[in-house]
C-alpha cells in the first residue's frame, strides 16, 4: 500500500490529461504528434519518479532528461506553428549546446540539470512573446483566438512557474507555507500544472469539437 500514499489527485489529473490526448490527438497533424509524444514523456516520467521513489533511487537523471526532452519538444511545436522559423531553429540549436555543455561541464550528471530546464523555458516564452507580438503587428487578431494559439500558450504558467523555483537553488524557499499546510512548491506546482494540463484538455476538445463540425 506504500506506493498509494506516493499519489495525489494532480498525478490522476496528468494520467486523465494523457489518455485524452492520447485517444483524440490528430495523427495527420505534426503538432499533435509530438503533443502526443510529450505526454507519452510525461506519463513516463510519473511512472518512473513513483517506481524510483517507492525504492529510493535518485530522481536526478530520470528528471533531466525529462526537462530536456520536454522543453525540446515544446519548441518543435512552436516551430511547426509559427512564422518565425529562423528564429525558432536557432532558438532550438541554441538549447540543445547548452544542454549539452550543462550536462557534461557545469551540473554535470548526478544533480537535477535545473538550469537546462530555466534557459529552455525561459527561451520559448520569450520565442513565444516574439511570435506573439508578430501577429499582433500584422493585426491577426483572430490567431489569438485559434486552437493552435491556446496549445502554444498552454506549457508557458508551468515554465514560469517551476523556472522561479529551480532558479532560486534554495530548498528552504520551497518548504515555505503559503496556504493551507502547502509549502511554496506544492503551491507554484499545482497552479502550475493545473493551469497547463486543463488548457491542453481545452485544446483537444476544441479540435474534437471543430473536427466533428467541418
Amino acid at each position: 500500500m506504500r506506493i498509494i500514499g506516493l499519489l495525489n489527485p494532480l498525478k490522476f489529473y496528468i494520467l486523465f490529461t494523457f489518455i485524452i490526448v492520447a485517444v483524440n490527438y490528430n495523427k495527420g497533424k505534426k503538432s499533435d504528434v509530438i503533443l502526443f509524444y510529450i505526454f507519452l514523456l510525461s506519463f513516463t516520467n510519473e511512472l518512473l519518479s513513483l517506481i524510483f521513489r517507492y525504492f529510493t533511487i535518485p530522481l536526478f537523471l530520470s528528471g533531466t532528461i525529462y526537462v530536456v526532452t520536454n522543453n525540446l519538444l515544446w519548441l518543435l511545436i512552436l516551430y511547426q506553428i509559427s512564422v518565425l522559423k529562423r528564429a525558432i531553429i536557432g532558438g532550438i540549436i541554441l538549447f540543445i549546446l547548452f544542454a549539452i555543455y550543462n550536462f557534461f561541464f557545469i551540473e554535470g550528471l548526478y544533480l537535477f540539470n535545473s538550469n537546462s530546464f530555466v534557459f529552455g523555458s525561459m527561451l520559448y516564452v520569450i520565442l513565444f512573446i516574439f511570435d506573439s507580438f508578430y501577429e499582433l503587428k500584422k493585426e491577426n487578431l483572430s490567431y489569438f483566438l485559434s486552437n493552435n494559439y491556446i496549445l502554444l500558450f498552454s506549457p508557458v504558467m508551468f515554465f514560469i512557474g517551476f523556472s522561479l523555483l529551480f532558479g532560486f537553488k534554495n530548498n528552504e524557499i520551497d518548504k515555505i507555507k503559503c496556504f493551507n499546510n502547502l509549502n511554496l512548491y506544492e503551491c507554484i506546482s499545482y497552479f502550475s500544472n493545473i493551469i497547463y494540463y486543463t488548457l491542453i484538455n481545452i485544446y483537444i476538445y476544441r479540435s474534437k469539437t471543430h473536427k466533428h463540425v467541418t
